[in-house]
């Protein structure tokens, strides 16, 4: 079961990253935007990825989509 999470968070961040210019504009987040982050912050606190999911809850506070690809980006390294 843990093993499908981390595929679903890997895929699930890679096609947020794809569609980051629909999900955000003027270099904020949009609704939809945060609707796949918090899919995302779901799985990884489902998975057990508890401080990774606080560090993306942080950087989605600030709304700024330049810190959430950064944050993605570290997790999704982490993930391969």
């Amino acid at each position: 079961m843990k093993d499908n999470l981390l595929v679903e968070i890997k895929r699930a961040i890679h096609n947020f990253m794809i569609k980051i210019s629909v999900l955000a504009s003027h270099g904020e987040l949009n609704s939809d935007g945060a609707k796949a982050l918090f899919r995302i912050l779901r799985m990884m606190k489902e998975s057990g990825m508890k401080s990774e999911a606080s560090r993306l809850l942080r950087s989605m506070k600030k709304r700024d989509i330049e810190d959430i690809a950064i944050v993605l980006r570290e997790i999704e390294e982490r993930l391969n």
